[in-house]
């Protein structure tokens, strides 16, 4: 379960913070995964074809960012025959926490005002804390974003 959890945060990291776009049309992943269903269903196969997406989609993320958002499309089309790949990236990676979302926004936000007022302690305090509770939380240029860790 851990292993099919740990698969399932690649791929959802690979779509994470990606615009919604038509899907990239006729890509070798799409053959290759194609030929894999029509093999007897070879879902391993058509798996590992998923995580190269997913690779490639990492890859190219800043060099062409709507063409990740194509490429990520696509990885949600196939997975969805699969049955997988269905939610919003920001669900899967904050599912299964022990507080409320709304608690850890609270303590995100708190966090965020003291950063802002360079109170580094208080800050820090609050990262522990929220590593305490299996919360991961990531600072970017676009805001403080976080998942479930378990």
């Amino acid at each position: 379960m851990q292993q099919s959890k740990q698969s399932l945060a690649r791929f959802y990291n690979a779509l994470r913070f990606l615009d919604v776009a038509d899907r990239a049309e006729r890509t070798v992943y799409e053959k290759k995964f194609r030929e894999a269903m029509d093999d007897d269903f070879n879902t391993p196969v058509a798996l590992s074809v998923l995580f190269d997406l997913a690779h490639e989609i990492q890859r190219c993320r800043n060099a062409d960012i709507e063409y990740a958002a194509k490429l990520g499309a696509l990885l949600r089309e196939l997975g969805g025959v699969l049955g997988i790949l269905q939610s919003d990236p920001e669900s899967f990676f904050q599912s299964g926490q022990r507080v409320s979302v709304a608690e850890i926004e609270l303590l995100i936000a708190a966090r965020q005002k003291a950063r802002s007022e360079k109170n580094w302690e208080e800050a820090d305090r609050i990262r522990k804390e929220l590593t305490a509770l299996s919360i991961e939380i990531e600072d970017s240029v676009n805001g403080t974003t976080w998942k479930s860790v378990k």
